[in-house]
């Protein structure tokens, strides 16, 4: 249940946040993957 959060909107380094988390999550998934 996630909701849209206004201040990660007025934050220009939320979505940059929230781009490294994703790069993490891919990271880390490859690990499992390939190591």
């Amino acid at each position: 249940m996630e909701r849209y959060d206004p201040s990660i909107h007025a934050c220009p380094l939320g979505m940059l946040c929230a781009m490294s988390v994703v790069a993490l999550m891919v990271f880390l998934t490859a690990l499992l993957l390939f190591g």
